[in-house]
């Protein structure tokens, strides 16, 4: 039986990780951006309607909202990326677009 040890000081006797999952971040962020509204608007209304101070939320919801558009501008960067490399490489087993067509 291998111990935890035995793996962590040779990696190569591991077995192999699985493959990543192609997912599309746009969604994710998106969903994101739109909680964070979300929780703005209720905070608007809540702020308007009672007489509790309600600032320091709002800018933490503003602040998340923002950073969720600037994630959406780094996913669509990056989505040029790793699509090319979607396209040479099969995720699932790791074999080259071109050898598949081959067989």
């Amino acid at each position: 039986m291998r111990t935890f040890f035995d793996l962590f000081l040779h990696p190569e006797r591991r077995r192999p990780g699985p493959q990543p999952r192609q997912v599309d971040l746009r969604r994710a962020i998106l969903a994101g951006i739109a909680l964070w509204a979300v929780a703005a608007a209720v905070l608007a209304v809540v702020g308007l309607t009672t007489d509790l101070s309600v600032r320091s939320n709002l800018v933490v919801c503003a602040t998340g909202g923002g950073l969720g558009l600037l994630a959406l501008a780094w996913e669509q960067n990056n989505r040029r990326r790793y699509r090319a490399v979607a396209e040479t490489v099969d995720v699932v087993d790791g074999t080259a677009a071109q050898d598949r067509t081959q067989d």
